[in-house]
């Protein structure tokens, strides 16, 4: 066996080395067959081609298995990390099971965002990669849409969620932010899920106003104390010990609405959260 391009296993017959998706050819520079996931969004013209390697950016990015770009600043390591704020996630997700209730929207709607990543290493269909969050404090999940169903992945959602840097150190202060884009996910797959009906493709508001509940839910679950978020020069909270459940729908539509902030919404805003790619539909 002769290793050659990343690392790959090289044909000696044929000169391609295998990605186990696919062959790449070297001597061409591009895959020698298209990409089954269909990858493809309107606004990144690398994607459109189904036959390069990693958007044509081999020094930025890798292509492990010949179907899926993964930032190569993902590293093992940092992967591992986001695993442990999962945990961490998770072990809030259960205080406030014991706190409100197996049946209670606090636990539920955060054991729903935690679950919509699934599990480290198996490809449901959701792809974590580092790079530009467009300005947001945790992360965006903007870009949905569908490939072949598998085991693993059923619903056969492609959705790709980015994160910066300080979000694969590991840290359990990350286990609020990471529920918060979880609920993103979740809403993602639903719309997946239903075939991309319009109805389920939630406003920008909504899917904001319900990942900032999962979040300040989150933090009480975590013992993180008030919860707040810098507005310019003044801190805005969405959730303090004692707040009731009115205090916070208050607040989080005050920082939604907030003209200062980043967000601008209101609860007449009609921006839906997700855009499909060119190839999402089914």
């Amino acid at each position: 066996m002769v290793l050659r391009f990343t690392g790959k296993e090289r044909d000696q017959e044929t000169g391609l080395d295998y990605f186990g998706a696919r062959y790449y050819g070297s001597a061409l520079g591009r895959m020698t067959s298209p990409d089954s996931g269909v990858d493809q969004h309107p606004e990144d013209p690398q994607s459109w081609n189904l036959y390069s390697y990693a958007r044509n950016n081999p020094l930025l990015y890798v292509d492990p298995t010949g179907q899926y770009v993964c930032g190569s600043g993902v590293t093992k390591e940092m992967c591992d990390n986001f695993q442990k704020q999962l945990d961490a996630a998770q072990q809030g997700a259960n205080n406030l099971k014991k706190e409100y209730g197996a049946d209670s929207t606090q636990y539920k709607d955060a054991q729903r965002a935690i679950d919509a990543y699934g599990r480290e290493n198996v490809d449901n269909g959701i792809t974590l990669q580092l790079g530009n969050t467009e300005g947001e404090a945790g992360g965006v999940a903007r870009n949905v849409g569908s490939t072949a169903p598998t085991a693993d992945n059923p619903n056969g959602q492609k959705i790709t969620v980015t994160f910066g840097a300080d979000m694969f150190t590991g840290s359990a202060d990350n286990a609020n932010t990471v529920a918060h884009e979880g609920s993103h996910v979740a809403d993602a797959s639903d719309w997946v899920k239903s075939g991309f009906a319009s109805s389920m493709n939630p406003t920008r508001y909504g899917t904001e106003y319900r990942a900032f509940q999962v979040e300040s839910n989150m933090a009480e679950g975590t013992n993180w104390g008030p919860l707040g978020f810098f507005i310019g020069s003044q801190q805005q909270y969405i959730w303090r010990p004692g707040w009731t459940p009115a205090q916070v729908g208050q607040a989080i539509k005050s920082l939604l609405g907030n003209k200062q902030g980043p967000y601008h919404l209101t609860e007449q805003s009609k921006i839906r959260a997700f855009q499909q790619n060119t190839r999402g539909g089914r």
